[in-house]
C-alpha cells in the first residue's frame, strides 16, 4: 500500500457559524496532531501489508448454454490496488457448480502476465437452471468465500418437460438506512430493495406511514427493485411501508427502530470533483460525541482522511476532493472520538478511467460463408493509443442476450460489494459511462466485501496464512497418524498417476510437506506411502491442504431463463439436427487410456518369466529361495520387500515402489498375497541408470509385476490415494473450415467466433478475421480487456448476415 503526502489529504476543520470550513494539510502534520487517526492509518497499513488482495474476472463466450455445450473463457487475475497483472498467483482454479453441488466441472489453468484461458465441457445430463462459474487462486482461499469471483449462467435442457412457473410469492422489502441506522430528529436517506422469491428485483411503488397512520414519504423502485427516500423520524413513533403489487395486493414491512441518540451521515456524490459529506449528531445531553474521524479507502489504499470537532455545532460538512481517488467503489468510514467505527457508506468514484475500444467490421452486411474482418482501435481516456490484452466474443443477437457482466462492471463494481447484483453491466452504457445515480442506489443496499474495520482495529498479530501464494505448481499436505496427529520429520513417497510423476518429500517439525510439480495437463490420482525412520508408518495418512474449497451461494433459477431459452434452443437444436443429418453424430470425446508407468521407461535391470518358477507356491517362497536382487525383512510391523542396490551391493533402506499392471502401490502385504498362478512376469529396477526416469523412487528401487489376463484386479491396489488436478492447456476455438468447403452441407452456430487472446500493437490496433456461417441473423461483437497499466474497457459492434442474392 502506498501512503504518501501527496496521496492522502488530511482535512482539518475550523468551526464557523455552526458549520465547518475545510482546509488541507499533509500526512506528516496529522501524525503529530491526531494520535487516534494516526493509529488507525498505521493499523490499516499493517492489515493491507499482511493481506494483499487480488481481483479475478472471467469473460465467457456467451451467457446461455445447453447440456453438452462448451464454456470458452478468458480469466484475468489482477492486483486489486492498480489492476495490473497479479504477482501473487500464477495459477487459477475454475469451477462450475450448481446449488448444493460443488465442482460439476473443475479446471486449473496457468496464468501468464495475469491472464489465462480454457474451456469447460458441460455434462450432457445437466438440468435446466442457473449455475455458477467461480474463479479463485490458492491465496484467495485464505479469505471469505465472497472474495472469490463468481458469475451466474443459465443452462436449458430441451429434453425436460417444459413447465411455465408462476411467481405467486409475496415480494419482500428490506430497508437500508444510510450509514446503518436511523436517529430520531435527524433527517436520513433510506435505501430499499424489493425482491421476489428468487431474489430478483421487482419494480413497485409504495408509501411510508407512521404509527398514527400519517403518510411520511412515497417511493418507487427501479426495475431492479432498488430505490431510496428521505424522512425525519420522530421520537415515540414507529414506521412501516405499504407496497402495492400489480395484482392489487398490499404488503407491509416495518422500518428499523430509530435510535434516540447517535450520528447520521449523508453523502452527496453527484458532483464530478467533490463528494459532500454531512455528519449530524443528536442534541441529547447524553450524547458525548464531540469529535469524529473519517477515512476514505479505495482498492486497498487510503486516499482521504479527516478529523473534526463538533464543539457547539450539531453538524459538520465535509467536501472531499476526488482528484486522487481511482475509479470504482470507495468506502467512507466514520469513527468516533475513541477510534471505533460508527458509520460506513459506499460511494462510486467516476473518473472515466476506462479504455475506448472502437470495433469496426469492414462491412455492416455479409452473406453466408463470407470472411469478416474486424478492426480494433484501443485508446485511453485521453485519446492516446495503448497496448491492451483483449478477448472477442461474437454471438447471434436473436438467439442470445447481451452479457450481464463485463470487465468494467466486474472490476469496478461487482468485485467490491457483497450480494447478487442483477445485470451489473447495465450500470455502464455501451460507451462505458456509468450511471452514477443508479449505482449510488445500489451501493445503499449492498454490503462491502473487502474487509471490516473490526478486523483491523481488534487484531494485534495477523495469523500466518493457511494457503500460500502459488507462484509455482506446488503440492501441500500434512502427514498425520491414524488419530489425525501430525507426524514430524516423516517422509512421503508419492506417485502422480496422471502425468506419471514420482517424487518424495520430507516433513518439517509440524508434519507439513511441499513439493514442486510439473505443469502436466493429465489429471489422475496421488498414491503414497509414509515412512518414519526408514520404516513404513501403519495407518499414516496425508491430510491435503486444498480439500476445502470456498463455499458457494448459488442463485436458484427463476423463470426469466424460459424467455431466453426459446430463441436459443431453437437455434441450437436446429444446428444439432442439421449436424446429425449431414455429418452424422457429433464426435465423441476421446477417453484417455489408463496410466501406466513402464511404457516409456528403460528396460529393467533384470526380468523373470514366471512360467519358469511354477514350483513356488507363493511370492514369499520365491523371494527367499531364488530372487537374488530381492529380499525380505520381518519385524513387529510385518514383512516388507527390499531390493538390493546393484551399484553398491547393499540393500535399499525401504520398500520399493510396486507396479502391478501399471498400477502403483507401496503395500507390501498386498503384493506378497498375489497368487503365484496370477503372475506372468516380474521385473526389477535397481541401478541408478535403470531408475533415472523414476525420480526420487531411485532411492528405494522399483519392482514391477504383470499378471495374466483376467486373473487379478490390479485397480483395487489403490488405497492411500486422492485426486490430482493437472494444469489445463487451452484448445483453439473450433472454426468449421473444412465443413465450409462443402456447399451442400449447412453450418450453424449461435456463437460463430471466440478468441481469448488479441493484443493491440503500439498504435493500439489489432485485426481479426473469421467466416460467417449459414445463420441469417444479426450478430453482436463484444471486445473487452485491459491495458498494460490496468485500465479496463469494453467495445461493441454489430453486423448482419443476409441470404445470398440469386
Amino acid at each position: 500500500m502506498k501512503l504518501s503526502a501527496n496521496r492522502i489529504l488530511i482535512l482539518l476543520f475550523i468551526l464557523l457559524a455552526g458549520t465547518a470550513s475545510v482546509g488541507f494539510t499533509t500526512i506528516s502534520k496529522l501524525a503529530n496532531g491526531d494520535p487516534i487517526l494516526t493509529a488507525l492509518i498505521e493499523k490499516f497499513t499493517r492489515f493491507q501489508k499482511a493481506n494483499p488482495q487480488e481481483k479475478v474476472y472471467i469473460q465467457t463466450d456467451k451467457p446461455f448454454y445447453l447440456p453438452g455445450d462448451t464454456i470458452w473463457y478468458k480469466a484475468y487475475v489482477l492486483d486489486a490496488t492498480d489492476l495490473t497483472p497479479s504477482t501473487i498467483s500464477s495459477y487459477l482454479n475454475v469451477v462450475v457448480s450448481a446449488a448444493g453441488q460443488y465442482g460439476i466441472k473443475t479446471q486449473k489453468i496457468k496464468l501468464t502476465a495475469g491472464t489465462g484461458q480454457g474451456q469447460l465441457a458441460l455434462p450432457k445430463d445437466l438440468k435446466t437452471g442457473n449455475y455458477t462459474l467461480q474463479g479463485y487462486t490458492n491465496w484467495g482461499r485464505n479469505f471469505a468465500p465472497e472474495f472469490s469471483y463468481s458469475r451466474t449462467f443459465t443452462v436449458y435442457n430441451p429434453e425436460e418437460k417444459e413447465t411455465t412457473a408462476t411467481n405467486t410469492s409475496t415480494p419482500t422489502i428490506t430497508f437500508y438506512p444510510e450509514g446503518g441506522y436511523l436517529v430520531n430528529e435527524l433527517e436520513s436517506k433510506v435505501g430499499f430493495k424489493i425482491t421476489d422469491m428468487h431474489g430478483n428485483g421487482t419494480a413497485l411503488s409504495g408509501k411510508i406511514v407512521d404509527s398514527n397512520n400519517r403518510q411520511i414519504a412515497t417511493f418507487t423502485s427501479n426495475e431492479n427493485g432498488i430505490g431510496n427516500f428521505e424522512f425525519i423520524p420522530k421520537k415515540g413513533r414507529t414506521y412501516k411501508s405499504i407496497v402495492y403489487t400489480s395484482d392489487g395486493k398490499t404488503i407491509e414491512a416495518t422500518l428499523p427502530t430509530p435510535l434516540n441518540e447517535g450520528l447520521v451521515m449523508q453523502v452527496d456524490n453527484s458532483d464530478e470533483s467533490v463528494c459532500s459529506v454531512s455528519v449530524k449528531r443528536s442534541n441529547n445531553a447524553s450524547n458525548t460525541t464531540d469529535k469524529v474521524h473519517l477515512l476514505l479507502e479505495s482498492r486497498g489504499e487510503l486516499y482521504l482522511s479527516a478529523s473534526a470537532e463538533f464543539k457547539r455545532s450539531s453538524a459538520i460538512i465535509l467536501n472531499l476532493p476526488k482528484t486522487e481517488v481511482p475509479e470504482g467503489v470507495a468506502k467512507l468510514t466514520l469513527f468516533n472520538q475513541e477510534g471505533k467505527p460508527e458509520i460506513e457508506r459506499l460511494i462510486y468514484i467516476n473518473k472515466k478511467q476506462r479504455l475506448s475500444i472502437e470495433v469496426t467490421p469492414k462491412q455492416k452486411t455479409y452473406t453466408s460463408r463470407q470472411p469478416v474482418t474486424v478492426d480494433i482501435q484501443v485508446k485511453d481516456q485521453h485519446g492516446n493509443p495503448v497496448q491492451a490484452n483483449l478477448s472477442v466474443a461474437v454471438t447471434d443477437q436473436k438467439a442470445l442476450p447481451a452479457p450481464d457482466e463485463t470487465i468494467l462492471s466486474g472490476l469496478y463494481l461487482s468485485s467490491e460489494i457483497n450480494g447478487l447484483i442483477e445485470k451489473p453491466a447495465a450500470y455502464f452504457s455501451a460507451q462505458g459511462d456509468v450511471n452514477v445515480a443508479a449505482v449510488d442506489n445500489l451501493l445503499l443496499t449492498q454490503g462491502w466485501r473487502r474487509f471490516t474495520w473490526k478486523q483491523i482495529t481488534e487484531t494485534v498479530n495477523f495469523a500466518p496464512k493457511l494457503y500460500p501464494q502459488e507462484k509455482q505448481h506446488l503440492f501441500y499436505a500434512t502427514i498425520v497418524d491414524a488419530s489425525g496427529k501430525p507426524i514430524p520429520d516423516a517422509v512421503a513417497m508419492l506417485v502422480f498417476t496422471g502425468p506419471g510423476f514420482i517424487s518424495a518429500a520430507g516433513a518439517d517439525e509440524k508434519g507439513n510437506i511441499s513439493m514442486l510439480l510439473p505443469d502436466a495437463e493429465k489429471s489422475g490420482g496421488i498414491i503414497y506411502n509414509i515412512l518414519k525412520d526408514d520404516k513404513p508408518v501403519v495407518g499414516a495418512k496425508l491430510a491435503v491442504a486444498h480439500t476445502t474449497d470456498p463455499s458457494l451461494t448459488i442463485t436458484q433459477a427463476g423463470t426469466n431463463y424460459l424467455t431466453i431459452a426459446a430463441a436459443y434452443t431453437q437455434k441450437a437444436n436446429e444446428w444439432h439436427r442439421i449436424q446429425q443429418a449431414f455429418y452424422g453424430d457429433l464426435p465423441k470425446p476421446e477417453v484417455p487410456a489408463k496410466p501406466t508407468f513402464t511404457a516409456n521407461f528403460s528396460k529393467p535391470t533384470v526380468s523373470y518369466n514366471m512360467s519358469e518358477y511354477i514350483q513356488f507356491k507363493s511370492l514369499t517362497e520365491l523371494i527367499n529361495e531364488t530372487l537374488d536382487p530381492v529380499s525380505l525383512r520381518t519385524d513387529k510391523d510385518g514383512t516388507e520387500i527390499l531390493l538390493y542396490n546393484r551399484d553398491t551391493g547393499k540393500r535399499f533402506p525401504n520398500s520399493p515402489l510396486f507396479l502391478v499392471d501399471g498400477y502403483p502401490t507401496f503395500d507390501n502385504k498386498t503384493i506378497l498375497n498375489i497368487p503365484m498362478s496370477s503372475i506372468r512376469k516380474l521385473e526389477v529396477y535397481n541401478t541408478v541408470q535403470d531408475l533415472k526416469l523414476f525420480g526420487h523412487v531411485q532411492l528405494v528401487g522399483v519392482m514391477a509385476l504383470y499378471t495374466k489376463p483376467n486373473s487379478y484386479n490390479a485397480a483395487r491396489l489403490v488405497q492411500n490415494a486422492f485426486p490430482f488436478e493437472g494444469i489445463y492447456t487451452s484448445r483453439e476455438f473450433y472454426q468449421p473450415t473444412a465443413d465450409m468447403a462443402k456447399p451442400n452441407k449447412p453450418v450453424f452456430r449461435p456463437n460463430p467466433y471466440w478468441q481469448a487472446s488479441v493484443k493491440t500493437d503500439s498504435n493500439g490496433r489489432a485485426s481479426i478475421t473469421f467466416n460467417t456461417l449459414d445463420d441469417l441473423s444479426d450478430f453482436r461483437i463484444i471486445v473487452e480487456g485491459i491495458s498494460m497499466t490496468g485500465t479496463p474497457g469494453v467495445g461493441e459492434a454489430t453486423y448482419t448476415v443476409r441470404a445470398n442474392e440469386l
